[in-house]
């Protein structure tokens, strides 16, 4: 036995192709023909024959897995030329099954869409149609039988949507777009009681579709790991890393009118983030431990550093006594003030931890600096008449109330005072401070501390 799909253009011209182990898919061409053709015998075949979407398909083969020709019900309308898809069981003889854009459908199918036809199936797996008394509206009726849901039939003038020519609205996909698992579920809300195909198709993979209905609040899911695909088959795994997987999802009413679809774009990302990079402000930073006394912590602790963009950082000082979260900019800086005004430690070492979160769930390890409390030391103040800003564009001295974009400006004057004591800077470059706060609606704080031996 043999089986070959012929296609024969519409300028006459005819390819054969053999069909062989896999997944074939082409696009629908208007006017083209296309034609099943089963040779020879030994094997009884009935090729089951569906409508999905705007798709053809036909399964129930012995090779290959699955015929799709995709837009064959949109491409091939009448007026772009119709299309026809003819199956053959006896070799190129009389045709056994004809299907075009405008054929009725048999049946709805339990997992969405519809069936077209199938040839050399028992007559008694077929759902009859019941008789219509007046010219029939097909439409989905939610009655079990054989696998499939029967189509019933409606008056054009009927109501309970025979006579509904309106789509129903556009999907709305709702899961996150950006997920740490190759099998995620895709949820989202449509049309209360309408069908809903979900196409997950991987950038230069084969697409993988998907079929369920809307309950009476709207709400559809769909679970990669638990749920058969109507057609196309999932890669081993799931879903592939780091590529972006396109989801298109429409709605079919009981009418069998189609919605507008709803694109969006999943990514799978199961790689953690790397530990952050940890600054701790305060006197002496930059060292291994910087020195904070009484004055640093009423103002609470000031954490920065460096995560992957767009993470969530979660801070924690001493495990979990206290507990932070922010966010990471575009360059993946982020900056806290742990603890708040009024920060109490005792004196001693304390350990300042720090683990980001990525968008799609994964945790990276963490990252840790310690830093040591000594209230004993006293508070000092620094005092300036002058700030250079160095950093272009407004390279220069700054005029009380001018804003600056440089973090680490020139402060010339007094960098330290104890009492009776008078230090004033050397050289023309002045000095920098170890910590300068850009408070939101506040000028420029300078803040510094008494270090041990340090006059």
């Amino acid at each position: 036995m043999e089986l070959l799909l012929k296609v024969i253009a519409p300028s006459g011209q005819i390819s054969l192709l053999p069909l062989a182990a896999g997944r074939i898919e082409l696009d629908a061409a208007p006017g083209a023909r296309y034609q099943l053709i089963v040779e020879g015998t030994g094997q009884d075949v009935a090729p089951r024959v569906m409508r999905l979407v705007d798709d053809l398909v036909i399964d129930h083969l012995p090779t290959p897995d699955e015929i799709q020709i995709t837009g064959f019900f949109t491409a091939c309308g009448e007026s772009k030329g119709s299309c026809r898809f003819e199956v053959y069981l006896d070799g190129e003889g009389v045709a056994s099954a004809l299907v075009t854009p405008g054929s009725e459908p048999i049946a709805a199918m339990t997992g969405g869409g519809f069936l077209m036809a199938e040839p050399g199936a028992p007559a008694s797996a077929l759902p009859v149609p019941p008789e219509a008394e007046s010219a029939p509206i097909w439409r989905p009726v939610m009655a079990a039988a054989a696998g499939v849901l029967v189509l019933g039939a409606a008056a054009g003038s009927g109501g309970g949507g025979a006579g509904d020519a309106t789509g129903p609205a556009r999907p709305v996909v709702a899961s996150d777009n950006s997920v740490n698992t190759r099998l995620p579920e895709i949820s989202g809300t449509a049309e209360p009681g309408s069908q809903v195909a979900v196409t997950l198709t991987p950038s230069g993979g084969a697409s993988v579709r998907y079929a369920t209905v809307a309950d009476a609040q709207g709400k559809w899911s769909i679970s990669t790991a638990n749920d058969t695909p109507l057609s196309g088959t999932l890669p081993t795994g799931g879903l592939p890393e780091n590529v972006p997987v396109a989801v298109e999802v429409v709605a079919l009413d009981a009418a069998g009118n189609i919605s507008e679809t709803s694109q969006s774009t999943l990514a799978i990302d199961a790689q953690p983030p790397a530990a952050p990079t940890l600054r701790l402000e305060g006197a002496g930073s930059g060292s291994a431990a910087p020195v904070l006394n009484g004055g640093d912590l009423a103002d609470g602790l000031t954490v920065t550093g460096t995560a992957e963009a767009g993470s969530t950082v979660t801070v924690r000082l001493d495990g979990t006594t206290i507990q932070q979260q922010t966010s990471t900019d575009a360059g993946g800086r982020f900056a806290l003030i742990l603890g708040g005004a009024g920060l109490s430690l005792a004196d001693g070492q304390h350990t300042v931890s720090a683990e980001a979160t990525d968008a799609a769930g994964n945790t990276g390890p963490s990252s840790s600096a310690s830093l040591t409390v000594d209230a004993s030391l006293s508070a000092v103040s620094a005092t300036f008449d002058a700030i250079v800003d160095d950093r272009a564009p407004n390279v220069g001295l700054l005029s009380n109330g001018a804003s600056s974009n440089d973090t680490l400006p020139t402060l010339r004057g007094e960098p330290f005072r104890a009492a009776g004591e008078r230090r004033t800077t050397s050289g023309p470059a002045g000095w920098r401070p170890d910590r300068c706060r850009q408070h939101p609606g506040l000028g420029l704080g300078v803040h510094g501390s008494q270090s041990p031996g340090r006059r």
